[in-house]
């Protein structure tokens, strides 16, 4: 079970990396923006009955960064990022609804960023 678990993440992080952002599995203490932070959601793995079959859904939250070196770039950096991840997601994948875009500080940077969750069924 938890080579599939794994296989997953590591599935989506591919899939993310292809479209040119740096994808990491946990927030460092710099990382370079545009960027994802793909972490466990909670609940993290779930079992649901889909027809006959006891199927596995894995949850991530995914959290979108940019630089915000100007508010109004920042935000038009975001949102072509939100629609970039949006429209190229492999069939499977559940999304979730982006949070309100927030600024968080990472080492000595501001970054503009917004939250998702993903289920995996698999």
């Amino acid at each position: 079970m938890a080579n599939r678990l794994s296989d997953a993440r590591a599935a989506l992080k591919t899939t993310l990396e292809a479209l040119g952002y740096i994808v990491y599995s946990a927030p460092l203490e710099n990382m370079t923006p545009p960027c994802l932070i793909l972490v466990p959601a909670n609940p993290y793995a779930t079992i649901a009955t889909i027809g006959a079959t006891p199927k596995m859904i894995l949850s991530l939250q995914v959290t979108l960064c940019v630089a915000i070196n100007d508010n109004q770039a920042g935000l038009t950096n975001l949102d072509a990022m939100i629609e970039n991840v949006s429209e190229n997601l492999p069939t499977g994948i559940r999304v979730g609804d982006f949070t309100q875009p927030k600024i968080v500080q990472v080492g000595p940077n501001d970054l503009l960023s917004t939250d998702i969750q993903f289920d995996v069924t698999i």
